[in-house]
C-alpha cells in the first residue's frame, strides 16, 4: 500500500434514538462525517455494527469536497429488535488499500411509551388485604413494571396489552387517590399516562363507643379482669389493641397461670354490627397453652412487646419453650407472631423465633426489647450473645436485626445482622439498646 491513508472526523448519526419494534423490525438512519483525502481516491465506506451487521458502500466518484476535504452522507437500516445501544463503527479505504482511522457512534433502541386504558379493580376500601391489580393498555413489553405513586410494584407480564401487579396491604392503609403508571424496561422513552386508583373509606355506618376512655382489658361477659395487664400497643386507627395479661378470664380455657398475648378488636372505625372481641394471639405447638410468660417476663417485665402499624405483626419476648419446635435453650427469646387480624386473604396465623444466630442456631443468652417493621419482615432485638454473628467480641449487649424474608423474593435467605456498630463497621465500646 502506498500514499497517505484518508482521515474521517465529526461522525454524526441521525436519529440517535429509535423505538423498539416487534419481530425483526428495522428503521432508516443517516450517518454524516467529514473526511480528508489528499489523494482523492477513497474507494469504499465500511460500516460495522455491534449486532454483527457489516455493510460496504462505494464512495462516489464526485464527492462533496473543497480541496482535499469534504463531507459525506450514507443512509442504511439498523435492527430495532433488541433494546439497548447499537454501536456503529465507520472507516474508509482508498484505492491503494489504505484504511482510515475508525470512528464510532451509537443509536439507542428504546422501549416504547406504553398507554394504559383500564384498571381492574379501580378502587378498594382502605385497610384491605393485598390484591392483584390488572392493568390493561397497549405497547407493554416483557419486563414492564407497574408503579404506585412512583414506587415499583411486583409485576407479572401477561401480554402486550395486560400486566398484573400485586398491591401489598401497606399501600392500602390510608385512603385517597394513587397514581398508577406502567414503565417498560430500560432504556425507555418514558412511563405511560396516569390512571388514578381510589382507596376508599371503610363502608359505614361506624359505631363509636359511647364515651372515652374505654377499657380494653375486659373479661368474659364484661367481667373485671382477674389479673394485671401490661405492655399495650395500638393499631393506628384504634381498631385493635395488643397487650400482655396474666388475667385468666379474658378468654375461655386460659389455665396456664402466665402472661399471655391478647388482641382486642375494639370496633372503632368498623362497620355496623361489629362486636368487641378478645382473642389469645399466641398458643403453643399443637394448640397447647404456652408454658411460659409472653410479652412480660420475669427478666423483662417492660419493653417486651412491639406492635406493627396495623397490629398484624407483634414481636414479643417469651420464656415459653413450646411456641416453636426445638426451643431448648432455656432463656427468653424474641418471637414474631402474624395475628392475621382483619380479613387478610390467604393469611395463616403463626409464630416464628427471630432471636437466632445468622446460621439459624439458638441463642445461649436472653433477648429483649423487640421492634418490628410494619410489613413484618424485619425484627430488631437486644442480646449479649456473642455467637449470633461472627466477630462479636465486645462482651456487651448489642442490637441485632433479623431478616425473616417475609414478603421477599424466593431467593431471600433469613439472616441476623448486628446494627449497633460504628460508621466503619467497628464494634461498640459500650452496651446498646438497654
Amino acid at each position: 500500500m502506498t500514499g497517505h491513508a484518508p482521515q474521517i472526523a465529526a461522525l454524526q448519526v441521525m436519529p440517535n434514538t429509535v423505538t423498539l419494534m416487534d419481530g425483526n423490525g428495522d428503521t432508516d438512519i443517516t450517518i454524516q462525517f467529514e473526511f480528508a483525502d489528499a489523494g482523492a481516491d477513497i474507494a469504499t465506506v465500511h460500516v460495522e455494527m455491534s449486532d454483527g451487521t457489516s455493510l460496504t458502500f462505494d464512495f462516489p466518484d464526485f464527492p462533496n469536497m473543497v480541496g482535499a476535504r469534504g463531507t459525506h452522507t450514507e443512509w442504511f437500516d439498523i435492527s430495532t429488535a433488541e433494546l439497548g445501544p447499537c454501536d456503529i463503527e465507520i472507516w474508509l479505504i482508498d484505492e491503494a488499500g489504505n484504511a482510515s482511522n475508525h470512528l464510532t457512534a451509537s443509536v439507542v433502541v428504546q422501549s416504547p411509551i406504553p398507554e394504559i386504558t383500564m384498571l381492574d379493580p379501580a378502587e378498594i376500601p382502605k385497610r384491605s388485604d393485598g390484591f392483584d391489580l390488572t392493568v390493561t393498555g397497549t405497547d407493554f413489553l416483557e419486563g414492564a413494571t407497574v408503579t404506585w405513586d412512583g414506587v415499583d410494584q411486583t409485576t407479572t407480564f401477561k401480554s402486550d396489552t395486560e400486566v398484573v401487579a400485586f398491591i401489598p396491604p401497606q399501600n392500602l392503609i390510608f385512603g385517597g387517590s394513587f397514581n398508577v403508571r406502567v414503565r417498560n424496561p430500560q432504556p425507555t422513552a418514558g412511563s405511560s399516562n396516569i390512571l388514578t386508583f381510589a382507596v376508599t373509606p371503610i363502608p359505614g355506618p361506624w359505631p363509636e363507643p359511647e364515651e372515652f376512655p374505654i377499657r380494653i382489658t375486659e373479661g368474659l361477659d364484661g367481667a373485671v379482669p382477674n389479673g394485671p395487664s401490661v405492655n399495650g400497643g395500638l393499631e393506628w386507627e384504634g381498631a385493635y389493641a395488643v397487650f400482655a395479661s396474666q388475667a385468666s378470664n379474658l378468654v375461655a380455657g386460659d389455665t396456664n397461670d402466665a402472661y399471655d398475648l391478647f388482641v382486642r378488636e375494639t370496633c372503632i372505625g368498623m362497620a355496623d354490627g361489629c362486636t368487641p372481641t378478645t382473642i389469645r394471639a399466641v398458643m403453643g405447638t399443637g394448640g397447647s397453652e404456652p408454658n411460659g410468660d409472653i410479652g412480660a417476663t420475669t427478666d423483662n417485665p417492660d419493653g417486651s412487646l412491639a406492635v406493627s402499624f396495623n397490629a398484624r405483626f407483634v414481636a414479643f419476648v417469651s420464656s415459653a419453650s413450646n411456641l416453636v419446635p426445638n426451643d431448648t435453650n432455656g432463656v427468653d427469646d424474641v418471637f414474631l407472631v402474624n395475628t392475621c387480624m382483619r380479613p387478610w386473604t390467604s393469611c395463616t396465623p403463626g409464630v416464628i423465633r427471630v432471636s437466632l444466630g445468622n446460621d439459624g442456631a439458638q441463642s445461649a443468652m436472653p433477648a429483649s426489647y423487640p421492634a418490628v417493621a410494619d410489613d413484618g419482615r424485619y425484627v430488631a432485638f437486644v442480646s449479649s450473645d456473642p455467637n449470633l454473628v461472627a466477630g462479636d467480641t465486645n462482651g456487651v449487649a448489642d442490637v441485632f436485626l433479623r431478616d425473616t424474608c417475609r414478603g421477599a423474593a424466593p431467593e431471600c435467605t433469613t439472616s441476623t445482622t448486628r446494627v449497633s456498630v460504628t460508621n466503619s463497621g467497628g464494634e461498640a465500646n459500650a452496651a446498646s439498646g438497654e
